[in-house]
């Protein structure tokens, strides 16, 4: 059963229980209702043929008693008086005794029916006989028809009727008995049922406790072992269930609490001997701390020579910045007069253009003016004597043309030369304007060069400060860690000793090793 979890134990135990009881119920249940269809038969046929027959034999037994009184008394008037009565209790007759025949199943009944219908033909034709003779007035004959043959049919008739409600009460009683068997079957089957349910139950229930108690009862005794110290136990347990695990589960806690214990053992152990070693640590660390606390203090000596002459190396760039600053200044004001100069040379070089254009129109002009004035001689000559003072001007023209044109040359010559002397001076004018850019942009650069000489040795200042200030704490520091090695050392002693004592209480614990 342990291989079974405690639910599915639990479901099952009362599961089979559950079902028992439902068939205890369903039984109880179909047996209640065959009665009821037993019962409800017994009322829609045995029962009511009897109450139907019984009805029919007090209609018989009226209806003789009626025709005793007609056919004996010496009153003719009689049958005619009871003529409505008979009328009603034949026609109830005849509706009753259809109503039993429709109700008729049995072959016995069926066949004792007929025999009834016979005898009840036989009555009826006699008293209607009895009638006949009694109003013809024939009291004698009727009394003997009467004695003679109606109480016979009617005492037979009667029999058979008698013995039809003998049989269906015969029905009644047999019915009712195997009710009542049927019952004390039944009764005595729930009994049985309900006996069984139970000695299940209780078996069921039984073994559910025991399978769940004794692994339990395990588990405690295990767990009072791991209490009191002892860690040799061995738990094999191989049921699937809850209880299973739960040992299993202990089986896992006692193992691996008895490798913590052998481990804090071989733990306090290793505590017992690192605490020596700390100790003589800490002994050496305090020597070496006390020596280091001296260079220290040879350190921020050097350090406050070394701030001394950063500080001068500080001074002496920033004098040299403000130096070069002025420098720069002077060279951006150089270089502006030589931009302005170099514009100068410029607006010169562009008049020279401008003058050599005007010096080649007059050039064009006086060459313009000989070739009119050649023109003019040669019509000067074709007019003759009359064109001589004609070409006296045009000669002197020409001379003067030609004279224009080799002064205009000169000029020119000139000119050109003086061009191209502006276009060389204007050429040194870009290059010294370079030069002047060039040597601004090189004292700039040397004045932020210095600059940065001068941030960095800031900067250098700032850092020497603070590496004094942290030597400083360096050495408070130091003598801090002076104390904590002293207090480390007494921690140390105190860990020797409490390591002894967890040893002690960590022995109480019986490993097997």
């Amino acid at each position: 059963m342990n291989k079974f979890r405690i639910a599915t134990r639990l479901t099952l135990g009362f599961g089979v229980l559950l079902l028992l009881a439902i068939v205890a119920i369903a039984y109880a249940l179909i047996n209640a209702r065959n009665n009821a269809q037993a019962m409800q038969e017994l009322m829609d046929r045995p029962l009511a043929k009897e109450r139907l027959v019984v009805d029919w034999n007090a209609l018989l037994k009226v209806s003789i008693a009626r025709t005793s009184l007609i056919a004996r008394s010496t009153d003719s008037t009689l049958a005619t008086s009871f003529a409505e009565v008979i009328a009603a209790g034949v026609k109830k007759a005849n509706e009753t005794t259809k109503k039993i025949e429709s109700l008729l199943s049995s072959d016995e009944e069926k066949k004792l029916f007929g025999e009834i219908q016979q005898a009840r033909a036989t009555y009826i034709a006699v008293r209607d006989e009895v009638f006949k003779l009694r109003k013809s007035g024939k009291d004698e004959l009727a009394v003997i028809e009467f004695e003679k043959k109606f109480l016979p049919a009617a005492q037979h008739f009667e029999a058979k009727v008698a013995e039809l409600l003998a049989m269906q009460r015969k029905t009644i009683d047999d019915t009712c008995l195997a009710i009542r068997r049927s019952g004390e079957r039944h009764s005595q089957l729930a009994i049985a049922l309900s006996v069984l349910l139970l000695v299940l139950g209780i078996l069921i229930s039984y073994r559910i406790a025991i399978s769940i108690t004794a692994p339990l009862k395990t588990a405690v005794l295990v767990a009072e072992k791991v209490a009191g110290g002892d860690l040799t136990t061995t738990i094999n347990h191989h049921a699937q269930d809850e209880i299973g695990g739960l040992m299993r589960s202990l089986g896992t806690m006692n193992d691996a609490l008895r490798d913590i214990v052998s481990k804090v053992k071989t733990g306090t152990d290793a505590i017992s001997l690192a605490a020596d070693e700390i100790s003589s640590g800490n002994t050496n660390l305090l020597n070496r701390t006390e020596q280091q606390a001296r260079s220290i203090v040879e350190t921020v000596i050097a350090l406050e020579q070394l701030t001394s002459t950063v500080k001068l190396n500080a001074d002496n760039t920033h004098h040299a910045d403000s130096i070069a600053g002025e420098a720069a200044e002077v060279a951006i004001k150089g270089g502006a007069v030589v931009a302005k100069v170099v514009e100068t040379m410029h607006s010169i070089n562009a008049s020279s253009k401008k003058v050599v254009d005007i010096i080649d129109v007059i050039n064009d002009i006086a060459f313009q003016t000989n070739i009119l004035a050649l023109n003019a001689a040669v019509e000067a000559a074709r007019a003759g004597d009359q064109g001589r003072g004609f070409a006296v001007v045009a000669t002197e023209v020409r001379n003067l043309a030609q004279r224009a044109a080799s002064a205009s040359t000169e000029i020119r010559e000139l000119i050109n030369d003086s061009a191209n002397k502006v276009k060389a001076g204007t050429h040194l004018a870009d290059e010294a304007g370079g030069a002047m850019d060039h040597i601004a942009m090189s004292i700039n650069n040397v004045k932020q060069v210095i600059g940065e000489i001068n941030l960095a040795s800031k900067g250098q200042r700032t850092g020497i400060e603070q590496v004094n200030h942290a030597i400083i704490e360096m050495d408070n520091n130091l003598q801090q860690d002076s104390d904590v090695v002293e207090h480390a050392a007494a921690a140390a002693q105190r860990m020797l000793a409490q390591s002894g004592q967890l040893a002690s209480m960590v022995n109480i614990f019986n490993t097997g090793d």
